[in-house]
């Protein structure tokens, strides 16, 4: 059994149930115990795990962390637990890049300038998705006479969405960065084909599974140091920036300068390495690996 969600209080009554059936259970933490995210809302988050989340963690099989850096972060919250640490299970098929509806996105194609080369950001509006350092790394490009475009897609709190726009206006960004709505399925691989590289300046997260899809893809992409696996994006040709706007600037005017046939290159190469490194037959076999391991010592 996974039990997902380690706030949930409900799950505490049913990991003991499971307990009583002898049945193993597997918690993924999902980067809750990530530095950035224990500091949101600390004394609750530390009072409940004192009182019961520890025990949860502890009577479990396994605590499931997506990498060496997410298992460093969150040992101290769960030092008694056996760990494992795996890749999530998830499918992206080859030939995506090829299967895409191209009407997902009319708007898209007919109201950008087709002229500039444009950044994709495409994830949940939050705080932690970095998206106010992508405007301010937008507006030191801007100011230094570079043309591009930035397509934010994605979907968050109105306040914060509001905030957003307001930002973009006043900083007189509107003619660069351009929002859309939430993009998934087939829309997704569609507004993947409008763009030219792909951006998650996030200050917290601990695997990015869209960082995989636009590589997968074959997007040029840039993330910060403050994903988990920066070091595996790295080996397929992610541009690693720090988490401030100078860092993220640079990154981006990488993109910009270097000589079309050479970007080409970066693509193809991430694509060929994130298609090898996350291909479904070896995930599969690792968590075989683990289901098996969970069951032998029931």
């Amino acid at each position: 059994v996974y039990l997902h969600d380690i706030w949930e209080p409900t799950l505490i009554q049913l990991a003991l149930a499971l307990k009583k059936l002898r049945k193993p259970y597997i918690v993924p933490i999902y980067g809750c115990f990530t530095d950035w995210a224990i500091n949101q809302k600390t004394l609750k988050k530390r009072l409940y795990h004192f009182i019961a989340g520890r025990r949860l963690l502890e009577n479990s099989r396994f605590v499931h962390a997506v990498s060496q850096k997410e298992y460093q972060q969150a040992l101290k919250w769960a030092p008694n637990s056996s760990w494992i640490i795996a890749p999530y299970l998830f499918d992206i098929t080859t030939n995506k890049k090829t299967t895409f509806d191209c009407e997902a996105i009319p708007q898209v194609s007919k109201s950008l300038p087709s002229d500039r080369f444009k950044f994709l950001f495409l994830s949940r509006f939050h705080k932690k998705k970095g998206i106010e350092l992508l405007i301010d790394a937008a507006s030191k490009l801007d100011a230094n006479g570079r043309r591009f475009q930035i397509i934010v897609a994605g979907v968050g709190e109105k306040n914060y969405t509001d905030h957003l726009i307001s930002t973009v206006e006043k900083r007189g960004l509107t003619d660069v960065i351009s929002f859309l709505g939430p993009h998934f399925g087939s829309k997704k691989w569609a507004l993947f084909q409008e763009v030219d590289a792909f951006i998650l300046p996030s200050y917290s997260e601990n695997f990015g599974l869209v960082l995989i899809e636009a590589m997968t893809y074959g997007l040029p992409t840039i993330t910060t140091r403050n994903v988990d696996i920066w070091k595996t994006l790295e080996h397929g040709g992610a541009q690693i920036v720090d988490a401030n706007f100078e860092s993220l600037a640079l990154g981006m005017q990488y993109f910009l300068d270097i000589p079309t046939g050479e970007l080409n290159l970066i693509s193809e190469d991430s694509r060929n390495w994130s298609i090898r490194t996350f291909e479904l037959n070896r995930l599969v076999g690792i968590f075989e690996k683990i289901h098996n391991l969970a069951l032998k010592d029931r």
